[in-house]
């Protein structure tokens, strides 16, 4: 959080590395020289992985409660979200076919949602049910998002303005909708405690200040101003830590 890097004990290059809610372990892909990937674990203390898939092209892991991973992937041909046990101790399942490659962004506390983005929107998904676009319409790109830990608030990026930034709304329903950055974001995480949110700009565009905002959602919405943590201009920041301790990131 003061922008101190430490190596990871391992030599295993993760693209686009997630942290695990108890911040011991991260979930990445390896690219293999056909340029094809799978999902890895990796024990951030002891430098250890476990492959996690064996077929399809494979990318963008996330977290889903009780240490599940949820991930992209294209398997004959074929586009959809898969879920996984980070200890590799099952196959993967697929949770939803689409149409096009699309990227899982955020599952709800009770893994009955899934958030995902597909062709420059971000899509809802509900367990058995349909997909719905979080937003009707939609006025610019969107990219990253993530549920609040109660699951009742949904954090986003969006270019709307002419200009990746971050935003914030109630969920399931939309409702009122607030912008959280000021100088341009293109991640967004929220704390495991629901009071703070955490925004940033991709290693190579933009504002590199990697930045903190308190939020009170109860008994009704408010944000605080943006507090700058550290500067980042060497490495590609891709995850924060649930208690807002530590990123993770590639050089």
């Amino acid at each position: 959080r003061s922008g101190k890097a430490a190596p990871l004990p391992t030599t295993a290059q993760l693209v686009a590395p997630r942290l695990s809610a108890d911040g011991l372990q991260a979930a990445g892909v390896i690219v293999d020289q056909s340029n094809r990937g799978d999902v890895y674990s990796l024990d951030v203390k002891r430098g250890t992985t476990t492959r996690l898939t064996f077929t399809g092209t494979n990318h963008n892991p996330i977290w889903g409660p009780r240490g599940r991973v949820v991930f992209g992937a294209t398997v004959d041909n074929r586009h959809g979200i898969y879920g996984t046990e980070s200890d590799g101790s099952s196959n993967a399942r697929l949770l939803l076919a689409t149409d096009t490659a699309a990227v899982p962004l955020s599952v709800s506390p009770d893994s009955q949602t899934l958030i995902y983005l597909e062709r420059s929107r971000i899509f809802v998904y509900t367990i058995g049910g349909a997909s719905r676009p979080l937003h009707e319409p939609a006025h610019g790109r969107e990219a990253g998002a993530q549920l609040s830990p109660d699951g009742k608030w949904v954090a986003y990026t969006s270019d709307e303005s002419g200009r990746y930034e971050a935003y914030i709304h109630a969920f399931p329903e939309a409702g009122r909708r607030e912008r959280v950055s000021v100088e341009g974001a293109q991640y967004v995480r929220w704390a495991g405690n629901g009071r703070e949110l955490i925004v940033w700009n991709a290693g190579q565009t933009g504002n590199f200040s990697i930045r903190s905002i308190a939020v009170q959602t109860a008994p009704a919405l408010q944000l605080g101003k943006p507090v700058a943590l550290f500067t980042n201009t060497s490495a590609q920041l891709t995850d924060f830590s649930a208690d807002g301790a530590h990123g993770i990131a590639r050089r």
